[in-house]
């Protein structure tokens, strides 16, 4: 579920969420250094936490700035604990240009991603490294880019006045992208800590572009010392704290995530038979116009007082359209679809055998993914096509980009696609992941999770992706789903099956 995946990254995307490494043979912090603790809440519920040193040293007559961060996720997904640990580290000079980063993204015990990053210039050289395959690309930054951690030292330093607003431009070394950061300052608030004690704290509004429609509320002491952050999804909170208060078990099992960000329906009788399905969709804070892909097969009509049309058709593979011929990248190899593992291109020639129409392979392959995966598990937040096929296991992460791989091996066009479908079993919407296939002159879904072998009108796309990015954690293009969650209502106004 790919709303799981996007959480460790958000916190520290975000920003004020800790600085440090953690659980790491670092060396004792100095007394010169910084360092802090947070809890990470969700709806209330402790899910992880994070930990941060910042420490200054001069390097050849000039001060640098070193700092590392450690955030750790731990929750249940549909009863299967799935962590995840991101570590990174910046080095900065005094003005706030970025010098080097390393980033670790560890999810245990299939996935691991690191990246590594030197500025020369104005130019980052990013290799990043998973299933022993390293990529590299090159990303020039502007002249005026800051590091994730500059604007943290220029506030205290500057603090800002009531009701300014400053912004700046900031490499998010996780991504690989430039964001453009604004923050305004509030007037002073009462706000609940992690003790309970409710005490007045300065508050500050952050957003950034990565990030749409995402608003980060935080607290400080006059210190400029971080208390709360607030992110306004999904409940999740992070509260300043003691190291021996951070590292108190998780206790994961007091929260599942999957079950949690279900969309309740009710019953929708026959769901993998409907050629076309119209829901009424109530979205809070967010267009859905925006989230919810128009296509040939997904429309969303605007009605009053915020209650919208969402209408999803059904289209197979084979059937004929005139989508516009995809770029080289729906054909590419990339970090996460390696198409050189051997191991893939074994699988894809079994997987094909003698047949050589792209529409039945394409069939086929779904039907070969779901069989290849024998152990179904939500341990795990997002692997290679390589290691998924090593491993055998996954969910529909897994599923979706094993498929992928499979079938650009075979020269036909894919890409993974996020979006909501519905579970029969809890009568509701979940976050979910498939693929398409480019046959016949039109993207056509495919699920190796369910392995139907035609399509339905319960799959609702909120993303896609070719997943060429090769940055530690290409998010982007699943973070529409966010806005979804917890902020939706679906019902069904009518429902057309086959004939």
């Amino acid at each position: 579920m790919p709303v799981v995946w996007c959480l460790a990254f958000l916190l520290v995307a975000c920003g004020w969420t800790g600085r440090a490494l953690a659980e790491k043979k670092t060396a004792p912090a100095k007394a010169t250094d910084s360092a802090d603790w947070q809890i990470i809440t969700l709806q209330g519920r402790k899910i992880g936490y994070a930990n941060s040193i910042t420490r200054t040293e001069d390097r050849d007559g000039k001060s640098i700035t070193i700092t590392e961060v450690f955030t750790r996720i731990s929750i249940k997904r549909f009863g299967g604990k799935l962590t995840t640990d991101v570590n990174m580290r910046t080095e900065e000079d005094a003005e706030g240009h970025l010098l080097s980063f390393y980033t670790l993204q560890d999810n245990p015990p299939f996935s691991k991603t690191e990246s590594r990053g030197t500025v020369t210039g104005n130019v980052a050289t990013v290799a990043t490294t998973s299933s022993g395959k390293t990529f590299t690309k090159e990303i020039k930054l502007p002249d005026d880019v800051k590091s994730p951690n500059w604007f943290d030292r220029s506030v205290k330093d500057s603090p800002l006045e009531i009701g300014e607003t400053r912004s700046f431009r900031m490499f998010e070394a996780t991504m690989g992208q430039i964001a453009q950061v604004s923050v305004k300052q509030l007037e002073p608030e009462m706000t609940k800590l992690l003790s309970g004690e409710v005490v007045k704290l300065n508050k500050s509004e952050m957003t950034q572009s990565i990030l749409p429609g995402v608003t980060s509320t935080v607290y400080t002491d006059d210190a400029g010392d971080v208390k709360k952050m607030s992110m306004g999804l999904l409940g999740m909170e992070t509260y300043s704290c003691t190291s021996e208060e951070a590292l108190k078990e998780i206790a994961a099992a007091e929260i599942d995530l999957g079950v949690e960000t279900l969309i309740d329906v009710g019953v929708i009788d026959r769901a993998y038979e409907t050629r076309k399905v119209t829901y009424k969709l109530e979205a809070a804070d967010y267009d859905p116009k925006t989230i919810f892909l128009e296509s040939p097969t997904q429309k969303v009509v605007a009605g009053e007082a915020g209650v919208f049309q969402l209408v999803v058709t059904a289209v197979d593979a084979g059937t004929k359209g005139d989508e516009p011929s995809p770029e080289a990248k729906y054909l590419s190899s990339s970090r996460f679809v390696d198409l050189e593992d051997p191991l893939i291109v074994k699988l894809a020639n079994e997987m094909a055998g003698t047949e050589t129409d792209p529409v039945k392979i394409a069939i086929q392959a779904e039907a070969f993914v779901h069989k290849h995966l024998k152990l179904k598990n939500f341990s795990t937040a997002m692997a290679t096509a390589s290691e998924v096929a090593k491993s055998q296991s996954g969910d529909c992460t897994e599923h979706g980009i094993l498929l992928a791989a499979l079938l650009r091996v075979k020269k036909i066009p894919s890409r993974v696609v996020t979006g909501l479908v519905y579970a029969p079993s809890l009568k509701a919407f979940g976050g979910h992941m498939w693929t398409e296939a480019y046959l016949n002159g039109r993207w056509v879904p495919l699920d190796g999770t369910l392995a139907k072998g035609h399509g339905d009108a319960v799959h609702l796309k909120t993303g896609d992706s070719a997943l060429e990015e090769s940055s530690a954690l290409p998010i982007e293009s699943f973070l529409p789903l966010i806005h979804v969650i917890g902020r939706t209502k679906l019902s069904v106004d009518n429902a057309e099956y086959s004939k």
